[in-house]
C-alpha cells in the first residue's frame, strides 16, 4: 500500500504537475522508464540511479560550460 501521509500526497501532486508540464514525447519516455524501473530488483535500481546521477552531473557540467563560453 502507498504512503498516504500529507507529505507523500503533496510530492505525488507535485510530480503529477511536473509530468503534465512536460512535452508529450518526453512525458511518454518518463512514464515508460518508470514502468520499466518498477520491474527491476533493488540492486538494479541502485545501479540505474547511480548511472543516472552520473549522466545528469555530466549534462549539467556540459550545459554550464556552454553557458560560460557564450
Amino acid at each position: 500500500m502507498g504512503d498516504d501521509s500529507p507529505e507523500a500526497v503533496e510530492r505525488r501532486s507535485e510530480f503529477a504537475q511536473l509530468l503534465r508540464d512536460l512535452a508529450p514525447e518526453l512525458r511518454d519516455a518518463v512514464c515508460q522508464f518508470l514502468r520499466e524501473y518498477e520491474q527491476l530488483t533493488e540492486e538494479q535500481r541502485a545501479k540505474v540511479l547511480r548511472l543516472g546521477e552520473a549522466l545528469l552531473q555530466e549534462a549539467r557540467s556540459e550545459a554550464l560550460g556552454d553557458v560560460c563560453e557564450a
